[in-house]
């Protein structure tokens, strides 16, 4: 059964924590599960490999205990991480410099994480930039707005480190090349 032959290669290979998390989590759904059961072995060799290393991340965050909390989850995933602290300084950071994905908060004051999305989503070069909403909301209209301003996905905070994994697994193209159908 391909199933006990991945538990198996996980097992031996002591792939544990938010990687096995997050691998058990996208076998388990629906839409990305029998994607890649297919593709398992690829699965487990990117687990091993950390595949971050190169990935930089703009972390847009006006709460100074939150911004440290994220940029530390987000470094021992391997990334390099910016700190932006309000929706201004994320929008000249984004024109300023190349990144392969922002976490940005939605509630911050000079300008907010809807309104700095919509301004970086008017300049074409930053049309397919992953851009993923921080908030506290958890509620399904606050989700809508994220939408329509052209945020890509939503999380809620507390965020957790295997929360952050998924993102950068299907937001950004670290392994998009392993498991590509």
């Amino acid at each position: 059964d391909e199933l006990d032959t991945f538990e198996a290669a996980c097992t031996a290979r002591g792939i544990d924590g938010p990687y096995r998390e997050l691998v058990d989590r996208l076998l388990a759904s629906p839409h990305y599960g029998e994607r890649w059961a297919r593709h398992w072995l690829d699965v487990v060799r990117f687990a091993e490999s950390n595949g971050f290393e190169m990935n930089r991340i703009l972390l847009v965050e006006d709460n100074p205990v939150n911004s440290k909390v994220g940029m530390h989850m987000l470094q021992k995933l391997g990334c390099q991480v910016d700190i932006a602290n309000d929706g201004l300084e994320a929008v000249e950071m984004v024109n300023q410099n190349s990144y392969d994905l922002v976490f940005m908060d939605m509630q911050m004051p000079i300008l907010d994480g809807l309104e700095a999305t919509r301004i970086i989503r008017r300049d074409a070069r930053w049309q397919h930039l992953p851009i993923i909403a921080m908030t506290a909301h958890a509620l399904f209209a606050e989700k809508v707005k994220c939408l329509l301003a052209g945020m890509d996905n939503y999380l809620s905070k507390p965020l957790s480190e295997t929360e952050l994994l998924e993102t950068l697994v299907l937001h950004t193209d670290a392994i998009q090349l392993h498991v590509a159908d």
